[in-house]
């Protein structure tokens, strides 16, 4: 049977909509083809030796549309990926119109290894360069990054990823954005917050330490999370929150400090 998967969403939402086109063709689909709206994951996705055919909508954003020349007809299914839901893991979700028997919900990210010049023997971080913009600290203080950075020196070379410190991203491409996946891949810990470059990281096998304020205040925004203990959070956060990972990761608690950020960086140990 051929299928076709759309890809409705971002970045995360494309790449788990790929570890779900490898749990098709495991259990029984001769063909998985995807189609997306965004081109940074679109090198990641052909590297994947399960998915047939990757194409790129010609308009970009979270809803690509059906080229013209991509006949639907010739699929046995054409599956557009449904939202996500808080409390349930993505797989469950997209697997809910399948049925599928034998479901893996551990996924791998296929990225080029690329070449870089680590002559240090400090840890590499990977911290995302945005992320300031999805933290906060006590009484909704502004963070900072770059005291942050500074802090961490002495144990870390930190490697500022969705910068064009070391790549410059075209949004237009995915080259670039895979080479950041390949350097993620390359590094000791990744820096964040839950978001598509975190499902990066864990794809890769990069353990994370992510911040949380602005993901709660998310589910509770959209009313799918009523403010209970933070413990009780992350035991109901699917999403993000470590569940299709094997490495060990971390969400800290909401509007910590950045003193303690950086402690807690500091005392980490993989």
């Amino acid at each position: 049977m051929k299928l076709l998967i759309i890809n409705i969403g971002w970045l995360g939402d494309s790449i788990l909509a790929g570890s779900f086109a490898e749990n098709c063709k495991k259990n029984g689909y001769s063909q998985v083809d995807m189609l997306i709206g965004l081109p940074q994951t679109l090198a990641l996705l052909q590297a994947n030796p399960f998915i047939n055919n990757v194409y790129q909508s010609t308009n970009l954003g979270a809803y690509p549309e059906i080229p013209t020349w991509l006949d639907l007809n010739s699929y046995d299914r054409v599956y557009k990926i449904d939202p996500l839901v808080f409390k349930e893991r993505p797989i469950d979700t997209f697997n809910k119109v399948f049925n599928l028997e034998s479901l893996d919900h551990a996924f791998k990210i296929y990225t080029p290894d690329l070449d870089f010049d680590f002559s240090s023997k400090k840890l590499r971080l990977a911290f995302q360069v945005d992320w300031h913009l999805r933290s906060w600290g006590p009484g909704e203080s502004k963070r900072d990054p770059e005291a942050i950075i500074n802090a961490l020196a002495d144990k870390y070379d930190v490697y500022l990823i969705g910068d064009d410190t070391h790549f410059n991203i075209n949004e237009d491409t995915a080259d670039n954005f895979a080479g950041q996946c390949s350097l993620i891949k390359q590094c000791d810990l990744f820096f964040g917050y839950p978001g598509g470059m975190h499902w990066m990281a864990g794809g890769v096998g990069t353990p994370t330490v992510t911040t949380s304020e602005w993901v709660i205040r998310h589910y509770i925004n959209n009313g799918e999370y009523t403010p209970t203990d933070f413990e009780s959070f992350k035991e109901q956060f699917m999403v993000h929150a470590s569940k299709h990972f094997e490495q060990p990761h971390i969400i800290l608690e909401p509007a910590i400090s950045d003193e303690e950020i950086i402690k807690h960086l500091l005392e980490y140990t993989a």
